[in-house]
C-alpha cells in the first residue's frame, strides 16, 4: 500500500503527486480515483509541526 511521508498537502484545486513504487506491483490510479483523506490537524500537531519548522536541523555527516 502506498504511503506518504514527510510532508504536509495544503488544500489546492489541483495537487500533483509523485509516488515510488519499491515493489514489484504495478500501481494503478484510475480517474476520479481517491488516493487520500486530507484531515485538520489538532492544536498539538500544529504546534509540533510550527516547532519542526522553526529548529535548526543539521544534516547528519556522509559516511559512506
Amino acid at each position: 500500500m502506498p504511503q506518504i511521508a514527510n510532508g504536509v498537502l495544503s488544500p489546492a484545486k489541483n495537487l500533483c503527486i509523485q509516488a515510488a513504487n519499491l515493489s514489484k506491483a504495478t500501481i494503478t490510479i484510475l480517474v476520479d480515483q481517491k488516493l487520500t483523506t486530507i484531515s485538520r490537524k489538532n492544536i498539538k500537531q500544529l504546534n509540533a509541526i510550527n516547532h519542526l519548522a522553526k529548529t535548526n536541523v543539521k544534516e547528519a555527516p556522509d559516511t559512506r
